[in-house]
């Protein structure tokens, strides 16, 4: 269950990448220049403060199951607002992924913490740190060559999309872990 919560924060490292590729949204998508930005980037912070509250009012361990369903509901939402026809419609999607997204990466970093052994916590918590910002390093390129290599518009777009497909993959990847976990001699306990 850990190495796909690692999975999943590598994932969502790509969604952190929102300085390559929401400017190019602004810009190529919406012709909205800084202050559409701005804008954009308002509306998320706006909304993850509400996830941080979402996520710091649940129990102590949250539940997998919780966690799954957060990634793929956070990368459907990027997907969407990588859709979004107008600035409004996208200012309103932003505001959704905010506070899925933190309160995703909340509860996911919660449950790699508190399902390690105690032994190996301080181990499996600096794969996480390299999962979640430390991959920014080859996210963040791999964002801009898609947004330049499909060009205008639509590249903006695709860049973007790619971190909401690569959280439902990785969702996908922890449900069929899941299932199968549970089918096997001895449960999750095995």
């Amino acid at each position: 269950m850990i190495r796909y919560g690692v999975l999943m924060a590598g994932a969502s490292g790509m969604l952190l990448n929102m300085g390559v590729a929401l400017p190019l949204m602004a810009t190529r998508s919406f012709h909205a220049g800084g202050g559409g930005y701005g804008g954009m980037m308002a509306c998320f912070g706006g909304g993850a403060l509400f996830g941080a509250v979402l996520a710091g009012s649940g129990p102590a361990c949250p539940p997998p199951r919780r966690v799954r369903w957060l990634a793929a509901a956070t990368g459907a939402a990027v997907l969407g607002a990588a859709a979004m026809p107008d600035m409004p419609a996208e200012l309103l999607a932003l505001a959704v992924v905010g506070p899925l997204s933190i309160w995703f990466v909340a509860l996911a970093n919660s449950l790699v913490q508190l399902r390690a052994a105690p032994e190996l916590r301080s181990r499996v918590m600096g794969v996480w740190v390299m999962a979640l910002p430390g991959l920014a390093v080859v996210t963040g390129p791999l964002t801009g060559w898609v947004a330049g290599e499909i060009g205008g518009a639509a590249g903006a777009r695709d860049a973007f999309g790619l971190a909401g497909l690569s959280l439902l993959l990785a969702a996908g990847a922890g449900w069929r872990a899941y299932g199968a976990r549970r089918e096997a001699p001895g449960g999750w306990a095995a």
